[in-house]
This record gives C-alpha cells, structure tokens and sequence, in this order.
C-alpha cells in the first residue's frame, strides 16, 4: 500500500480571566509521502518552432520538431517530513467599545528527507556542476540510464549539504498577529476593524524535495534534444526524433539551494462595517498581503543574452542541458478594495453580494507548480514584473435565497392549509453569480532565439504601437501590428519581407499586459421539501448557466500564427444546462 499517511496531535487551552481570553497551543505533524510519478514525456514530448520551415504547424507536418524530450521511468519515492506549531494569543477587551488582539506563533516547517532502503533525493552542486546524491549506498541505485560518464556524482558530505534532505533547517520561524476592533460611540451601528500578521507559506517545506523527487537526476531522468539545421537538413526527425549522443548537453537538473527558507506572507487589513437596520450589514475593506521569498528557479546554463550567435562554449555547465537552481527570489504584492452588503436573518430573503476591485503584481507567476514560471532572461527578474494571471481584476459575486410568499397571499391564506399548501407552500429559490474581469495575458512570439541563448523559444516580443482595438470582437481582440519580433523593423513588425537584424536582447514587453474575455455565471435552483410519515422528498430543478451566456477562451497570444489576435474556443461553463432531481430521505 503506498498511500500517504499522517500522524497528528494537538492540544489547545483557553483561560478565560477578566478582560483577557488568552489562547495557547501546539500541534505536530509527521508527515509520511510515498510517490511514485513518471513524466509526460517517459513515451516523449516534441515541441514545433518553426525551426525548419518557419511556421510550426508546417514543421509538425513535416516530422521535424525544435525539441525532443525523453524520460526515464520513476522509481518510489518514500519522503518524511516534521511540521511543528505553537501560538500563543491574547484577546483585551479594552472597554466595552475597543477590543484588542495580539499574539505570536512559531513553526518548524523541517526539509522534508528521504526515507526507506535508501535516499533517493538529489540535488545539484553550482560550484562544480556535480548532482549530489546523500551517501555512498544512493550511489548503489544510480539509474543505468544517467551518463554518469560526463555527469560527475559526489554525496552530501563532499559537496557539505545536509545529507538527508539537502536543504538547511530553520528554527528561527516567529511569525506575529494582532488586530483591533473598534464601536464607535456616536453610531454603535459602526465597527472599524484592522489587522496584520505574518504567515508562513507552510507547503514549501514538502513541495522543495516533492519537486526534487519529481524531476531529473541520477535515479530517473529526461534528455532533452535541441535541432539544428545544416546544409538544408534536420540533424533529426521522425520517425526518429531523439538522438543516442548529440552536440548539445542531453540531460537536464534541477535542485533547490540548500540555504532557501520557507516563503511568508505579510497580511493586512482595514475594513469599516455599517450596520443598515436590524438584519443588514456593509463593508468596505482595504485588503492587502505581501509574499516573499517565493521559490523561483533559474536556469544557470542560460547565457547572457548578445548579438553573437549561440555555442556550447558558453554553457557554464555543458553537461547539462538544463541546469536549474530554484531560489528565494519571487515576490508578490496584492492590494483590493472589496465592498459588500449581507442580509441575514430575514423571514423570506437573504443575500450576501459583493465587490472586489483589485492590482496582483508578482515576478513569480504562478504555474500550478511550487516555484512558478522560469524568468524568460534570468540576468532579468525585473522585467518579469506584471499582472499575476490568476487574480482578476476586478470580480463581483451575489449568493440569495427567497422563500416564495405564498403565505402570504389572502387566497392562500384562506385556502392553503390543505393539499393547496402542502403542493404550493415552501418553494425557495436559490441564485448564485459570478462575474469578473478577463484573465491578463501577453502576446509572444515563437521560433527566432532574439537573444541568443538557446533556451526561449517562445518569447515575449516588443511592444511598438497600441495593443487595444477600438471595436473589441472574439475575430481581433488585441491589435497585432502593435507587437514585432526584436530586430524586425515597425514597417515589418514580423519580418514577412525583411532579414531581421540580430539585436541580441529579449523583447520588451512584460508579462500579462493583456485582459481576456471577462467570465459570467448565473445559476438558479428551485426547491422544495414535501414532508410524509416515510420520509422527506426533495425536489429540485437545477439550472447552471441560467443566461447562457458565452464565456470565451483566450486569444491565439502567438502574433505570427494566422490566427494571432482570435478567439477559438471556450472556457468554463459553455452552455446553459439544467436538471431536475428528486431525492427521497428516509
């Protein structure tokens, strides 16, 4: 059986003493991960540029790929890990109009380490280019597959990492609270409360050595395959696309620096509540939250961007392909204004509604992935600074409930205590709503390496005109001629009829200068319970999308494909659907 387990326990004491409710605490977890995970590309992954022909479609039609990848299967990976909290708090009723918390709290995220017959993480010495593996019994299970010939192996101890996860601990961790919450006296209708707190970005201390687990290194790994073209030939295509040997470095790494600390959060709020009668409640809040020490990964193989064109002379690991070291280097700065207005307690209606208006900046975008999207220059993290893609704009949401007021009718009134109110009487209906700005994106190019350094083949391009249309459809949602391919001229913005000059630079455009399609949702349901001596039967009609309205994908970002600028396709809900669902209980 090779499920996950954990074991925790806590305990928590809260002694209540005059005007101080004081809460302390601790928790611990051992966490036991097993993993197994083989790569996309175990069966292989083929990436198309343009390389050959100049347009990637065609390449794909011709067998003639940029890039092959291929990897090797994994082995079971057996990792634990130790999480320790404690917290101490104190909550001071000042007077009856200002209350005050405060507190601090200390956590031990320890490196996760491997386990089991052997350590089967690894990791990557920068100094000297060597993966290192923990001891001399991991270098018994080295996978037959790693060209351990041209890639040198040492352990911990040679290399003077902790040699049973490779990453340093850190017990130094305090991270402290405190809030307020104020009445004030000419309307106690009116509350001000604010707060702020530090947190630690917990999942890091797992996900450094899951990613480590999960990549290449001496126990699994991937060779990587960059074409070239020589006298009007591929060096490969299909149906044979990977190479036994090859001018390029085949085999990638990446690993975490040992000194990275677990990333944290800075929080803040200032919210003013206004209550409108018996059973309303607004809001307006200022939001914000700060997060530093995002894990980032660079590609120390990438050489300075130049005019002169690229060579394996200056890959400063030519044995790799890919030699990436993830660092404490990302950060992310959110701020919002958000507004709402509650009704609860109402005899028929209830809603909840609200509005966020909000700015994401981050040069860690996020991937899905625990150290986010590799810096396109890596001598460049400035100029990946931009609209985080996950935080929209703006967003609004309405959640309700309505009890329908047959009861209240004098009709019903009169004639609905018998089948009339049993078949009529208790329906209610429930509306759910969703709508927000569209996801921010940029435009990018693919196929010519501008900067020479072999290893972006999709870029950003130059941003030389106004990118908005003045008549916005889903057939040109953002203005093309306004982007061009660094080194093509304004009048020839993609080099169609002109030699592109070597510029030796990325493009100038930053990440997510674009917005998509906005997202709308309105779902409605109707229901009602009928209650008999056997049960109680719920009926229900359930409608998604009530509007059907089109929620569309993003653009086609690539401005030299035909179909640069247009929309294809759909996202989330595509069309109206509803069901009716009847349950009995019993």
């Amino acid at each position: 059986n090779y499920g996950d387990r954990d074991y925790e326990w806590n305990d928590n004491l809260t002694w209540d003493v005059g005007k101080h409710i004081i809460r302390v605490g601790a928790d611990q977890i051992f966490d036991r991960v097993y993993l197994i995970s083989n790569a996309a590309t175990v069966f292989g992954g083929y990436s198309f540029s343009g390389l050959y022909t100049g347009n990637a479609y065609a390449d794909f039609l011709l067998g003639v790929p940029y890039q092959t990848t291929l990897a090797t299967p994994a082995t079971l990976g057996n990792i634990n890990g130790t999480l320790l909290g404690l917290y101490a708090e104190d909550q001071y009723q000042l007077n009856p109009r200002l209350t005050i918390n405060y507190g601090l709290r200390y956590e031990y995220n320890g490196p996760y380490h491997g386990a089991g017959a052997y350590n089967e993480l690894f990791s990557f010495n920068p100094q000297n280019g060597d993966e290192v593996v923990a001891d001399q019994n991991a270098l018994n299970h080295i996978s037959p597959y790693f060209p351990s010939a041209v890639v040198p192996i040492e352990t911990a101890s040679v290399a003077g990492y902790p040699s049973n996860s490779f990453l340093q601990s850190h017990y130094l961790n305090f991270y402290p609270r405190a809030g307020f919450a104020y009445r004030i006296a000419a309307n106690p209708g009116t509350v001000v409360r604010g707060a702020y707190g530090l947190y630690a970005v917990t999942e890091y201390a797992s996900y450094g050595v899951v990613g480590m687990l999960e990549g290449t290194g001496p126990f699994r790994g991937s060779a990587t395959f960059t074409n070239h073209i020589t006298n009007g030939s591929a060096l490969f295509s299909f149906p044979h696309p990977f190479l036994s040997t090859g001018s390029l470095a085949t085999q990638n790494v990446a690993a975490a620096a040992p000194a990275n600390t677990i990333p944290y959060t800075g929080q803040w709020n200032v919210s003013l509540e206004q209550s409108l009668g018996s059973n309303y409640l607004a809001t307006v809040a200022y939001v914000g939250t700060a997060v530093r020490n995002l894990w980032l990964g660079f590609n120390l193989d990438q050489p300075a961007p130049s005019i002169t064109p690229f060579s394996t002379s200056e890959l400063t690991y030519p044995e790799y392909h890919a030699a990436t070291q993830y660092l404490n280097a990302g950060n992310d700065n959110y701020n919002s204004l958000q507004i709402s207005v509650r009704r609860s307690g109402g005899r028929n209606l209830t809603f909840d509604t609200g509005l966020t208006f909000s700015r994401d900046l981050t040069d860690d975008t996020d991937t899905g992935t625990f150290a986010g999207a590799e810096p396109e220059n890596r001598l460049c993290l400035s100029c990946e600074y931009g609209n985080n893609s996950i935080t929209r704009r703006w967003a609004y949401y309405a959640t309700a409930s309505y009890r329908l007021p047959f009861d209240r009718i004098p009709y019903f009134l009169e004639h609905g205590k018998g089948w009339l109110g049993y078949v009529v009487g208790g329906w209610e209906v429930f509306a759910d709503s969703n709508m927000t700005s569209g996801q921010f994106f940029s435009p990018i190019i693919s196929g010519p390496d501008t900067a020479n350094t072999n290893t972006s083949f999709t870029q950003r391009p130059d941003l030389i005109g106004n990118p908005h249309v003045s008549n916005q459809s889903i057939n040109q949602w953002f203005n093309v001629s306004a982007y061009a391919i660094p080194g093509c001229p304004a009048t020839d913005p993609l080099c169609e009829h002109t030699t592109r000059v070597d510029v030796g630079r990325f493009g100038d455009l930053r990440p997510g200068t674009l917005e998509g399609p906005k997202y709308v949702n309105i779902d409605l349901t109707l229901a009602k319970s009928f209650k008999t001596k056997f049960g109680t039967l719920l009926l229900s009609v359930d409608s998604n999308d009530v509007l059907n309205h089109p929620n569309f994908a993003l653009p086609q970002t690539d401005i030299a494909a035909p179909t640069a600028a247009t929309i294809t396709g759909t996202a989330f809900i595509a069309q109206r659907q509803s069901d009716i669902v009847a349950r009995f209980d019993f």
